[in-house]
């Protein structure tokens, strides 16, 4: 867990004072930060303070031919089901000093609009994790399998194995939607990410109903668990993604950005 240093910008969530308060005892703050280089970056934290509703579960298993034994975290047990993984920002931007910090405190204050601005102060604790284990029904009505993977795969481009690491990560990994765009596409700096092209008409064509697709199904899941984090942090709609957030404002207004409304934010 953690970031890697990189000359890219990314982007965590500092909490309030008051939002702190209130979520510490569902937390796992994590101190202590180390990084093993090797093929893939591993980091790792020497030290956990655990709230005080988070409960643990025991683990045995097989090590190298050895027995170990481990606790992790239970959401089913903890109260609220859901559990935050924290750090210290002044921390993590020693190792990762091009992070951008999203201020929590100035977003709460526009929702809640009061005058005392005691609580209402960064807390110096970032987001790296929240998690949250959904007791209602299941909103999705379609089921993923590997099936759709490799169709992704298909139709998509890995940006991982492109141009940028996108942070140090490895993997496999695929966008959509709309994102900003470093520099003017006539007055607008928005734009989409698209899918691979190809020479033939049918092909291309063919591409962009698929993503369209599965670009349609993505916004559904991710609005529903974007919905089921409301309750933990009631602004966290403005926390994702503040620049396209800002965006639809300006949409709103009739300016031309050359923005999607539906699909993936």
């Amino acid at each position: 867990m953690g970031l890697p240093k990189t000359s890219s910008a990314h982007s965590l969530i500092e909490l309030s004072k008051r939002q702190w308060s209130r979520l510490e005892s569902s937390s796992l703050l994590l101190s202590g930060k180390t990084t093993i280089q090797s093929n893939i970056m591993n980091v790792g934290y020497n030290n956990i303070h655990m709230g005080s509703n988070v409960m643990l579960r025991k683990k045995r298993g097989l090590s190298s031919g050895i027995n170990v034994n481990w606790k992790i975290p239970q959401l089913a047990n903890t109260k609220g089901g859901y559990m935050l993984i924290a750090t210290n920002k002044n921390e993590l931007l020693k190792s990762n000093p091009d992070l951008i910090v999203i201020d929590g405190s100035n977003q709460e204050l526009l929702i809640d609009n009061v005058n005392d601005y005691t609580d209402y102060q960064p807390s110096g604790i970032l987001v790296l994790c929240i998690a949250k284990l959904e007791r209602e029904s299941v909103k999705s009505q379609y089921l993923w399998g590997p099936k759709d993977a490799s169709n992704i795969k298909k139709w998509k481009t890995n940006i991982i194995t492109g141009h940028s690491s996108h942070f140090g990560s490895t993997g496999n990994y695929y966008s959509f939607g709309n994102r900003a765009n470093y520099g003017l596409i006539g007055l607008s700096s928005l734009t989409q990410f698209l899918h691979k092209t190809y020479k033939k008409k049918l092909k291309m064509k063919e591409a962009t109903l698929n993503t369209e697709r599965y670009e349609q199904l993505l916004a559904q899941d991710l609005k529903n668990g974007v919905q089921s984090l409301v309750s933990i942090l009631p602004n966290v709609r403005d926390y994702i993604a503040p620049t396209l957030n800002t965006a639809y404002k300006v949409q709103s207004k009739n300016w031309r950005l050359q923005f999607e409304k539906n699909g993936c934010k």
